[in-house]
């Protein structure tokens, strides 16, 4: 699955990419962006629609890219101009019963600084 060998190899920043997101910021030291950890929904959560995302704010981070995956790597919604360490998904973002998957990228000055990577959730 695409989503498991871009994990293994950490390639997670470009993943869903589409043209005029921000691109990843060349990693400071080892060659890793720092991490973001998810809180809402937890990584493999089972339940509703989460009436929210939230994560841990990263020093530094002037806005953040978040974006939701369905389970064949289709994005589904992307924000890349969010000012805070949490969203609301739009109103008209139906998810039906499935498993889907959701990552947060932080960013300052448009240039990736962390990331989450995809941590799953299923909606029943």
């Amino acid at each position: 699955m695409t989503i498991l060998v871009a994990l293994a190899l950490g390639c997670t920043a470009q993943l869903g990419r589409r043209e005029g997101a921000p691109a990843a910021a060349a990693p400071e030291r080892g060659g890793r962006l720092s991490s973001i950890e998810h809180l809402t929904p937890p990584r493999d959560s089972i339940g509703a629609v989460p009436p929210r995302f939230a994560w841990t704010p990263f020093e530094g981070a002037d806005a953040y890219a978040i974006g939701i995956w369905s389970e064949v790597d289709v994005l589904l919604w992307r924000a890349d101009d969010v000012r805070g360490p949490s969203v609301a998904p739009p109103v008209d973002l139906r998810l039906e019963p499935g498993t889907y998957f959701w990552s947060v990228t932080a960013l300052r000055e448009k240039q990736a600084v962390a990331e989450s990577g995809r941590a799953a959730f299923i909606v029943r």
